[in-house]
């Protein structure tokens, strides 16, 4: 009987899809204390490819739940974050210690863009799905006057003033991410979903002109919480 319910049961679908979002994003440095990113928007443009399975329990009248997996490629792009250093922060590097006076950095993700896989159970109504994957995240250094000393060994103390996007080379963020969703489709081309992510990235900072040759490691997290529209193709 089982195995006549399981061929009687409605086939297996497959589809293609694209899609629009916006959220709100709240990040953090996690290795440097002294620092402070404000929360962002973003708005995001999605495609995927979604496979559901036959129905979980055949003959079911209302409930029919089956099970779906997909992939997704997504591109975001957030406005700029303000980040502040607090006086007093130090680095070094080899006998060079170099201490921030005072410093406000403007700095932008300019986008962000990775791959996610979805798995979860789907209903005639919607799906609801876990999610995992990776993402790259390019920030660039806008006009940020930051005022230092460095003083290399016991020499005497050198104080200058600079624009970072004039001495830090382009920083590449990447990492996994993890997350969870709810998708309702009042029609089967079309859906409204709710997303939540959390994502933790890294990368090295280099520098150039007055600072070449120091270096430091960028350690970022993120958590994001978007809703938006899906459309069937």
């Amino acid at each position: 009987m089982l195995l006549l319910a399981l061929v009687a049961a409605p086939p297996a679908r497959a589809g293609i899809y694209v899609g629009i979002a916006g959220g709100y994003d709240c990040s953090n440095i996690d290795n440097c204390a002294d620092s402070d990113l404000q929360d962002a928007a973003h708005v995001s443009v999605r495609g995927g490819f979604d496979f559901s399975t036959n129905d979980l329990i055949p003959g079911a009248n209302f409930l029919k739940p089956g099970l779906m997996a997909g992939v997704e490629g997504y591109f975001n792009y957030s406005r700029p974050n303000l980040g502040r250093f607090v006086p007093g922060t130090t680095a070094t590097a080899g006998d060079t210690t170099v201490t921030v006076d005072d410093f406000m950095l403007r700095a932008n993700p300019d986008y962000q863009y990775g791959v996610t896989g979805r798995v979860g159970l789907k209903h005639r109504l919607g799906q609801v799905y876990g999610l995992g994957g990776y993402g790259w995240e390019p920030w660039v250094f806008r006009d940020s006057n930051v005022r230092i000393s460095v003083q290399t060994g016991s020499g005497p103390v050198d104080r200058t003033e600079f624009n970072l996007a004039e001495q830090f080379e382009k920083l590449q963020l990447e990492g996994w991410h993890v997350g969870g969703g709810v998708l309702v489709t009042p029609t089967r081309n079309i859906g409204a979903f709710l997303e939540m992510r959390y994502s933790e990235m890294e990368g090295t900072l280099t520098s150039k002109g007055t600072l070449a040759g120091f270096s430091q490691t960028v350690k970022y997290d993120n958590q994001q919480v978007s809703v938006g529209l899906r459309f069937g193709l």
